[in-house]
Parts: structure tokens; sequence; C-alpha cells
């Protein structure tokens, strides 16, 4: 029976994802890069091991003609300090290039990263965005591709580097001496076992900061974007007791990771100097015992001694460095897992073979594919065209969020072209679920919905886009100008449609108020605008976008009455001719409505034109007398 992890394995697999991802894009600059690691690396080692024989066959013999009043010839010490000098010059320039080459594959990777990311986010279906933090998807962008950063321009070349280090310093040791080799070895066990211990506990932590992190960009998140109710209903004080906890949380466990660590390199740095001094005395032991004796084949000589000194401490750095990028293979795990869990994430489901696509006539009165954007959309189905009419059928329709609880249950709903229905009931009764379903954010459970007497399951996605115009609760502007917002997904738009649309949308008027007019650059969802200003430009851009099929979602209900009016109009005019689901709050919305649908639970259960479920005296009555009281005196 398999005892293995599931979770670790798959961040395992997620981790082997991004290095072969880095290995892809930058396979040639990486082995460019690791021949020049392995250049600097061998270099300045070996300049270490020239110590020995600059003592041993040069000082020493200098020394000893000093001594015996022999002529000085310092020729061949002045080559060999040459030859080290461009050694280790040639080490310092390849460390250089290395460098430079793994800063710009850095760049690059990152830039492809956030560029893939991208790209597949907006991809995934409406559903992926309810039900993650928008936090934790900004981290992904800021705080995990650092770690990614970080991976590519300082933990893989150093661990690299570190390990050609270890490998080349172990040889140099074992051929100046097996002895001091061995002896180095069994004093460096209780380092890494004190690092094993100590080590883990340090990685765990740090992983878990990952996540706190996310936590807590997603409360500073949630502030930004609600921070006009915090302030309106004095909600201050728990907003910052909310985010108290969370950075509390997120620094004590950084606290426990930074103590850790703090515990873990002094004392292999420590130990590592008392092991450098336990080596001299043994190898000052040798030398006086075995002094131009062979030990083990090998000679125990000054030189010997000072370079192999020199060879463990050398040896030291290199495993302290991959102790330490241990604690940051862990980190770039947790980055990993969590960029790659995003970009697994399926893709919204686009199944549909039917499409509809911007039409006109040609010069004999026939439709045809306009190959660019019109105000008219139409049925492209084997290669016959015909014009988008509106009608709108639900069919036993059912539908669960999360594939347990029943949201809507067996809707039947039929809509003539052009026609109005207003569904009505109280919060979380399922009106705004049918209008996601109208736009195909979701996919039904169960039953179907038809355009024109054809499955939106059969149709392309960004067809039923083009058909369904929505005119949310929430006004959405974009940073740029006027214009821009109107034409927002519609570069083909001409300024003289921008202003027809804002026209129709009563909206023109105050934009030529504006400084620079239809030019004129907004920031901040439309800062310095009006609410009701703002709801005007949304209802000109849906009105530029000339859709069949309306859904109204709420839309009246954060307007003032002294704006209401003007915002009728508009809404009024946007309606004609098109089929419309109003969800709204307010009497004028909806008693004009060609069918009313009363929600209850999901289900519908009541049907009919006002003056039909007034006649009734069931729950739209009663409805409609406790909700609009106020406006109808």
């Amino acid at each position: 029976m398999s005892t293995k992890d599931p979770n670790k394995t798959l961040k395992n697999k997620y981790f082997n994802e991004l290095i072969k991802f880095i290995w892809k894009n930058n396979k040639w600059q990486l082995l460019i890069a690791f021949f020049f690691i392995i250049i600097s690396s061998v270099t300045l080692i070996v300049v270490n091991n020239f110590i020995k024989d600059l003592i041993d066959d040069y000082i020493t013999p200098l020394l000893r003609e000093k001594a015996t009043n022999q002529p000085l010839d310092f020729s061949g010490l002045m080559k060999y300090l040459a030859i080290i000098g461009s050694v280790f010059i040639s080490g310092v320039i390849s460390n250089i290039i290395y460098g430079q080459i793994m800063a710009k594959a850095t760049h690059a990777t990152l830039f492809k990263l956030r560029n893939n990311m991208y790209v597949h986010m907006q991809g995934l279906p409406i559903k992926y965005f309810d039900t993650t933090k928008h936090g934790d998807i900004m981290s992904y962008y800021t705080n995990d591709v650092d770690t990614v950063r970080n991976l590519i321009v300082q933990i893989i070349p150093q661990t690299f580097q570190s390990i050609v280090q270890i490998v080349v310093i172990f040889g140099f040791m074992l051929e100046i001496s097996v002895v001091l080799t061995l002896i180095t070895v069994v004093l460096l066990f209780p380092m890494l076992i004190f690092f094993g211990v100590f080590g883990k506990k340090t990685r765990v932590n740090f992983v878990a900061n990952q996540k706190e992190i996310a936590n807590l960009n997603g409360v500073i998140q949630e502030y930004i974007e609600t921070q006009m109710i915090s302030n309106l209903f004095n909600y201050s004080d728990q907003v910052i007791d909310k985010f108290n906890k969370a950075n509390d949380k997120q620094a004590a466990i950084m606290k426990k990771a930074n103590i850790l660590a703090s515990i873990v390199f002094p004392v292999m740095y420590n130990y590592s100097n008392v092991m450098y001094i336990v080596v001299a005395i043994i190898s000052v032991f040798l030398f006086d015992t075995y002094e131009n004796k062979p030990l083990l084949g090998q000679q125990i000589t000054l030189g010997v001694i000072v370079s192999f000194v020199a060879l463990v401490r050398a040896f030291v750095g290199p495993l302290a460095n991959i102790s330490q990028n241990v604690n940051f293979f862990a980190r770039s795990k947790a980055g990993a897992e969590r960029i790659y869990t995003m970009l697994d994430e399926n893709l919204e489901k686009n199944e549909g073979k039917i499409i509809l696509d911007y039409i006109e006539k040609d010069e004999n009165g026939n439709w045809k594919v306009a190959n660019k954007w019109t105000k008219q959309i139409g049925w492209v189905i084997n290669g016959e065209i015909k014009p988008f009419q509106g009608k709108v059928e639900f069919k036993n329709v059912n539908f669960s969020y999360d594939g347990k609880k029943q949201v809507l249950k067996n809707i039947n709903i039929s809509s003539s072209p052009g026609e109005k229905i207003a569904l009505i009931g109280k919060t979380g009764s399922g009106k705004t679920t049918i209008a996601n379903l109208i736009s195909r954010f979701y996919n039904v459970s169960d039953g179907e919905i038809y355009f024109d007497d054809i499955p939106i399951s059969s149709v392309d996605i960004n067809s039923i886009r083009k058909a369904v115009g929505i005119v949310l609760q929430s006004t959405e502007l974009f940073s740029g100008s006027i214009r821009d917002n109107i034409a927002y997904g519609n570069k083909e738009a001409k300024l003289e449609d921008i202003i027809e649309a804002a026209k129709l949308a009563n909206a023109h008027d105050f934009i030529m108020t504006l400084p620079n007019e239809y030019d004129t650059y907004i920031t901040n969802n439309g800062e310095g605008l009006s609410q009701g200003q703002k709801q005007l430009l949304t209802i000109a851009r849906v009105s530029l976008m000339n859709p069949a099929i309306m859904v109204l979602d709420e839309a009246t209900s954060n307007i003032d009455s002294r704006t209401e009016k003007v915002i009728k109009e508009s809404m009024d005019k946007l309606m004609q001719n098109r089929t419309t689901f109003a969800i709204a709050h307010r009497l004028s919305t909806i008693k004009n409505s060609n069918q009313i649908l009363v929600i209850q639970e999901g289900e519908i259960v009541e049907r009919g034109d006002h003056a039909e479920l007034m006649a009734k005296k069931g729950l739209y009555e009663s409805f409609y007398h406790s909700s609009f009281n106020e406006e109808m005196n």
C-alpha cells in the first residue's frame, strides 16, 4: 500500500513542470551559463590548490636560499603568480558572464510565464473568479512569480555552482590527502544532521508563509473593493481588526521561520570554524609525525597543510549555500504549486460549433458575413445566414453551483423576440442565476436553454456574448478615455457610432461638458463621475453593442431619484425591440413587462402580466404592496 503524500506528489509535479518550462524556454542560455559556472567554480578552486605548489615549490626553496645566503631567483615565483592571477581573472570574468546570461533568461522567462498565466486566466469560467479570492490571484502574479525569479536568477545557478565546487574541492582534497579528507567528512556529519532537523522545520514555515501572504493580500484587496461601504457603515474598526489578525498570523509564521533560520546558519558557521581548527591541529600533528614520510602514499608538507585547510573552508561555503537554498527551493515549490494550480484550472468549455457573426446585406439584398463589426448579428449554419431574432426559451432547466444544492428547479420560460420579462423575488431566490445562464457564464446542470430554437450548448460561447448585453447593478469602468470605455471590446467602432450610442443612453450631454469631451481620461472606475453618469456610460456601452437580448441586473437600484428619470428614458430606448430580462426592485421597471415571473427558492411560483398577477391576489400582489407602497405614494 502506497504511503506517498498526494499533496507532496502534486507539489513535486508542479515544480517539475516549472523546471521543464524554464529549461524549454532557456535551454541554450542555461547550457552556456552552466559552462561559465563550471569555469568560474573550477578556476576559483584551482587558485586555492595553487597555494600548495606556491609554498612547497617556490616560497620554501626561496627561504632556504635566503637562509644559506644563496642568490635569490624570483623569476619562477613571478611567473607562477602571473598564472594564478590569470586563472583568477578568468574565473571572475566567467562569473560576470553567467550572471548576465541568467539575468536575461530570468526576464524572458518571467515575461512568458506571466503572459501564459494571463492568457489562461482570460479563458477561465466565471465560476473560478466567484470562488477564488482576488487577493490570491494577485499574489500569483506578484509574490509567487517573485519566487520563480529567485529560483532562476539565484537558486538554480548558485546550487549548480555549489555542487560543482563541492565535487571539484573534494577531488582536490583527496588528491592532497586521503587521511585528512576522511577526517573532514567525519567532522561534517554532526553539522549535516543538525541542518536536516532544523532545516525541515524552517522550510515548513517558509511554505506556510507563502499562503499567509496570499491571505493578507486578499484582506487588503477586499478592503480596496469595499472601502466606501466600510466607511459608510463605520466598519473601519472591524476592518482593521481583520487586517491585524491576518497580518499577525503572517508575521508570526515568518518570525518563527526567521528564528529557526537564525539558529541554523550561525551554528553552521561557528561549527565550521571549529572544524577548521580541528583539521588544522590534526594536520600539524600529522606534519610533525610524518614530515617527509608518506602517509598512504601522500606527503604531509607545510604547503599541504595550508592548502588543505583553505580547501576545507572553501568546502563548507558551498554546503552552506545548498542548505540555505533548500529553503528557497521549498518556497519555489509552493509558488510553483500555486501558479500551476491556476494554470491547471479547466478553461471554459466551448464545444459549440454554431456561429453568430456580424452580417450585412450585399448588393442583391441577401445577407452575408460582414467580416467587420456591424449592428446586426446573424446565424451562420451550414452556409445559410439568417438574422438573429432574440427568442429565448428555458426548458426544464435545473442548476447547482456546487453540484449539491439546487439553486434553480425545473425552470420553464418562453419569450418571443422583443418581449420584456421581469424577474421578481427575494434575494437569493435565483434571479441573478437565471441572468448568468442566459449569458452562459455557467452551464445548466440539466435541461436546455434555446436562442431562436437553437440550444445554446451547441453555440460558440463568444457568439453568445455578441448576442447578449448586460447592464449590471455595479458600474464597471476602466482606466482610459470616455470613448474607449463606451467602445470597450469594439475596436472597429467609429466616433459617430459611439456618439450615437451615447445619445441613445442620454449620456452625450454630460460628456460634452467634460474637459476633453469623448477623449476625457478617467481612472479608478470613473473617479469624479457621479453614480448616474457611470450608469449612463455602461448603458451607452451596451447600446453600441446593439444586442438582441438584454439582461438588466438590478440596473436601477443604485440610481438616485434625481437621475432616475433620465436613466429610465435611456433604459426604455435600450429595451425597444430587444428581448429583455429585467431584475429590479422598482415598480417602473416591471409594471409594463409582457411577463412577470415570481421566483421563490429557485422555482417559478407565479407568472403572468401585472394585471393577471394582481387579480390572482397571490405572492406577487403581496410583494407588490409591501415593496412599492412608497414608490406609489
